[in-house]
């Protein structure tokens, strides 16, 4: 027995399927805030050991951040629980995640040099403390508007 739907039924299951995609993508929040508080905790401990360590410290400091930077990757991509198409990034998303990169180095630069003007001992250090904050404070928001983004073009379908 064959059963038929009509147009408009398949075009309803269409928009169901398309809405929760989007919904999906809303809630997954796309990268989570304990990934920008390692990779910035990664970064300012890498920092440290290169302005404050011997050769031998700074060669296993190297090794150790390579290491640890590779397993926090590789946990990010097992713990997602959503993995987005790269079709669904368009122009506006690489500008708004761009211009937020951009803007969160261009802070911990200031940082780095304003504790180097102060005589702060690791000015690099504190830098890279700076990029962790301002990451784990404006790293979620900035990928939900992404999120939102990508949801939008998920609902409105292909073009």
């Amino acid at each position: 027995m064959h059963s038929h739907i009509s147009a408009e039924e398949a075009a309803e299951a269409l928009r169901e399927v398309r809405e929760h995609q989007a919904r999906a993508i809303l809630d997954s929040g796309l990268v989570p805030l304990w990934y920008f508080v390692g990779l910035g905790l990664l970064i300012t401990a890498f920092q440290l050991t290169v302005e404050l360590g011997s050769p031998v410290v700074i060669a296993v400091g190297s090794v150790a951040s390579a290491l640890a930077l590779t397993a926090l990757v590789l946990m990010l991509r097992r713990k997602m629980p959503l993995h987005v198409h790269r079709s669904l990034w368009d122009r506006r998303s690489a500008t708004l995640f761009g211009g937020w990169l951009a803007g969160t180095i261009g802070i911990s630069l200031a940082a780095a040099l304003a504790a180097e003007v102060t005589g702060m001992p690791a000015p690099a250090a504190a830098g890279g403390a700076a990029w962790t904050l301002i990451a784990a404070l404006t790293g979620r928001p900035m990928m939900n508007g992404v999120a939102r983004r990508m949801a939008a073009k998920v609902t409105a379908g292909p073009r």
